[in-house]
């Protein structure tokens, strides 16, 4: 099941309702550590060693929760083990996840499709999507921006680094395009990010990823925690 990007409040009512029933819970990658403690007390707890750990622990007819960021479908490997389920005939229920794609810029206050101007997103470098989110690792950075441009897209599109994607730390960013890495390493910013842009045939204010300051509307979800602080000018 996927338990959304990273922020606790991001797992859907279902996800959190399987851990709280599950006998048996294995996370991928470390991932939904902020809702472990919902977790039946006597409940087994640990990292996915093996699919056919799974299918043991199944057929001995405990309660077995898998959990993956965002989705299980989506950028992971939960169809291939879903497969193996199926196979061993364990009966199973797939739950969807938010994805850090679509979460994270909404949390930083960036729309993804703004009505008569931007009507597509593309996930990754796909070709003709008016919205385009990047997911980078640390040290690739430079690389996204310079697969961007030279896919076409000009210098001074509006963009957006994403640092801490989903999480309840998370901040932004924004700069022109071609502008951005330089921004970035100017405040020696590192690690895991999004990068978001909008084609510059939809690029003017606001627009798919425009760098306004981030959200800070009342609610339980936000972008960033209030005793953040920015480097200067780092939403501007």
């Amino acid at each position: 099941m996927g338990v959304g990007p990273g922020h606790p409040g991001l797992a859907t009512v279902q996800a959190v309702e399987a851990i709280k029933q599950a006998d048996v819970i294995r996370n991928i990658d470390g991932c939904g550590v902020g809702l472990l403690h919902l977790a039946a007390a006597g409940a087994d707890i640990g990292p996915l060693d093996s699919v056919e750990e799974i299918v043991r622990v199944a057929r001995m007819g405990r309660k077995v929760a898998v959990l993956f960021p965002g989705n299980p479908y989506a950028f992971s490997n939960g169809s291939a083990i879903a497969e193996r389920l199926q196979r061993a005939g364990i009966d199973f229920e797939a739950v969807p996840g938010l994805i850090l794609e679509l979460a994270a810029p909404v949390m930083s206050g960036i729309p993804l499709t703004i009505e008569g101007r931007s009507a597509s997103i593309g996930l990754g470098l796909v070709k003709g999507a008016e919205t385009v989110v990047l997911r980078l690792a640390s040290g690739w950075w430079e690389s996204g921006i310079s697969a961007l441009l030279a896919d076409g897209r000009t210098p001074e599109t509006p963009a957006a680094l994403i640092l801490n994607p989903g999480q309840p730390g998370q901040h932004r960013v924004g700069a022109p395009l071609g502008e951005l890495a330089r921004k970035a390493a100017t405040y020696g910013l590192r690690g895991d990010a999004l990068l978001g842009e909008a084609h510059p045939d939809h690029a003017g204010a606001p627009s798919g990823c425009s760098v306004q300051p981030a959200a800070r509307r009342p609610g339980r979800l936000r972008g960033r925690d209030p005793d953040d602080r920015d480097p200067p000018d780092a939403h501007r």
